[in-house]
């Protein structure tokens, strides 16, 4: 049966809206904003590359005794000189949820004992040792 068949045409009244009530809904296109400049794009794809060439960043880094410290624990059986330690590329660290400078943070790590977690902010990333 169809439409017209119902007899809801006779009594179907006019919404009153502008272009009748057979326009068609169009949805606003998605955006997709940089967090960091404010440009817009209309595809993720286009502003993960913006993000990938236009604010690219190097990651912080921790050095003990010349090495990169990983992700992973790294056990540390012997003495330490706040020497020992360098921190590449951070913007700010954090040793046990409190904001320390980088005097700070070789003094307590060559005095930790235990469990110490350190982090790390380089550029846009923020790297937990």
């Amino acid at each position: 049966m169809g439409f017209w068949h119902t007899g809801y045409m006779e009594f179907h009244e006019p919404t009153g809206e502008s272009g009748g009530s057979h326009s068609a809904y169009v949805p606003k296109p998605p955006e997709f904003p940089c967090e960091q400049c404010g440009v817009v794009f209309q595809t993720l794809e286009l502003l993960n590359m913006h993000r990938f060439d236009g604010h690219a960043s190097r990651r912080a880094r921790l050095f003990l005794q010349g090495r990169e410290c990983g992700r992973s624990r790294t056990a540390i059986i012997t003495a330490t000189e706040p020497t020992d330690w360098t921190f590449d590329n951070a913007i700010g660290i954090r040793i046990n949820d409190v904001d320390v400078t980088e005097d700070e943070a070789r003094a307590m790590l060559c005095a930790a004992k235990g469990v110490v977690t350190v982090g790390l902010r380089g550029g846009h990333a923020v790297q937990d040792f």
